[in-house]
C-alpha cells in the first residue's frame, strides 16, 4: 500500500488548518491547536507587522545599504515618540540582513545595529562598536587606538550601514562632548564611506545641530502617530492575524474595538500591539478565544500617559 510522504503528511494538515482558521498568519496558525502554555509563550515572542510608513523606512535602508560607496553617504535620523515601533523596524531590517559565517570561517556583518550607550563619549562608543563585532580583544586605552580598531574591523567584517539606537543620548554632557561625539560618528561615514541611521526621541534631531555639515547629510524622518482611521483598523486586524487565537474577532467588534484601541493606545503602534496581546491572553485563559469591546474594557489599563501620570504622584 503507497504511504505519503512527511512533506505530503504536513501540507495536508496545514491545508485542513488553513481551511478551519483563514484568518491567522502562518506562524500562528501553526501553533493554534496547541495547549494554552504553548500558544501563550508564542505570544511573548516579537512578531513583524509591516505598515506604509514602516516599510517605506525599510526600502530605503535597504537602498542605503545596497548604494555604491560614495564619499559622504547619506544617512537617516528616525525619530519619534516612546513606543512608537522605532527600535521595531531597527531590528527588523537587522532580521532581514542577519551576520553569516563566510567560506573561511569568518564572519560578515553587513548590517550592524548598537544602542548608543546612556553615558556616551569616543571610548564607549567605540567599545560598543567593537564588541558588536565580537572584537571585545581589540579594545585599547586610547580613542585614536579603538577608532582605527573600529575602522579596521568594520572593513573586515563588510559592514554596509551601521544603525544605532537610542540616537538621543549623544545630547547628554557638555557641548565639548556633543561635538566630540558627533565628530566620531562623521569619522566612520567619511573614512569608511559608512551610511549611519539613528533612531531615538525627538530630542535626538538637537544632537546634530552641532555639526551643521553633519546635520546637513541626515535625512530627518518623523514616525507619525497612528490616528483613527481606516488604514489604522487593517493594521490592527493584521496584528490580530498573529494572535494563535481559535476563533475570528466578531465583525460586529471590529469597528468599536479599533476605534477604543486608537483611543487607549494614543497612536503608538507599541501600546496598540501590547493591548491586543493582553487581550488575547484572557480569551485564551478564559476558553472562549474571542477578542471584543468588552474584552478590551476588561483589560483596564490606563493610556501610557496617565500610567506615567500616576507613576510620578507616588
Amino acid at each position: 500500500m503507497p504511504t505519503s510522504s512527511n512533506s505530503e503528511i504536513s501540507y495536508i494538515e496545514n491545508d485542513s488548518l488553513r481551511s478551519r482558521y483563514p484568518w491567522l498568519a502562518e506562524p500562528a496558525l501553526r501553533v493554534v491547536e496547541e495547549t494554552t502554555s504553548v500558544r501563550l509563550e508564542f505570544m511573548e515572542e516579537d512578531r513583524w507587522v509591516g505598515y506604509p510608513v514602516a516599510n517605506a523606512l525599510l526600502d530605503r535602508m535597504t537602498e542605503m545599504k545596497s548604494s555604491p560607496r560614495v564619499t559622504r553617504p547619506d544617512c537617516l535620523l528616525l525619530t519619534g515618540a516612546t513606543n512608537n515601533g522605532k527600535t521595531f523596524i531597527l531590528k527588523r531590517f537587522l532580521h532581514l540582513n542577519r551576520p553569516y559565517i563566510r567560506p573561511d570561517g569568518s564572519v560578515e556583518h553587513p548590517v550592524l545595529m548598537i544602542q548608543a550607550p546612556s553615558k556616551v563619549d569616543e571610548k564607549r562608543f567605540y567599545a560598543k562598536i567593537l564588541r558588536k563585532l565580537g572584537a571585545v580583544g581589540s579594545t585599547a586605552p586610547s580613542a585614536d587606538a579603538l577608532e582605527h580598531s573600529v575602522e579596521t574591523n568594520l572593513r573586515r567584517s563588510g559592514t554596509r550601514i551601521l544603525l544605532i539606537d537610542e540616537f538621543q543620548h549623544f545630547t547628554a554632557g557638555s557641548t565639548n562632548r556633543h561635538v566630540e561625539n558627533l565628530q566620531a560618528i562623521k569619522c566612520l561615514t567619511n573614512e569608511l564611506s559608512l551610511p549611519i541611521v539613528g533612531a531615538g526621541l525627538p530630542g535626538a534631531r538637537h544632537s546634530l545641530h552641532f555639526d551643521p555639515q553633519l546635520e546637513n547629510r541626515f535625512i530627518q524622518v518623523s514616525l507619525p502617530l497612528l490616528k483613527s482611521s481606516p488604514e489604522f483598523a487593517i493594521l490592527v486586524m493584521k496584528f490580530v492575524a498573529t494572535l494563535p487565537l481559535r476563533m475570528e474577532m466578531p465583525v460586529a467588534e471590529r469597528i468599536p474595538v479599533c476605534k477604543r484601541l486608537a483611543v487607549l493606545c494614543e497612536g503608538k503602534i507599541g501600546e496598540m500591539h501590547r493591548l491586543l496581546r493582553e487581550m488575547a491572553k484572557i480569551a485564551i485563559r478564559s476558553g472562549d478565544d474571542l477578542i471584543t469591546f468588552d474584552r478590551l474594557k476588561a483589560v483596564e489599563n490606563p493610556s501610557p500617559l496617565l500610567r506615567m501620570t500616576r507613576v510620578k504622584n507616588v
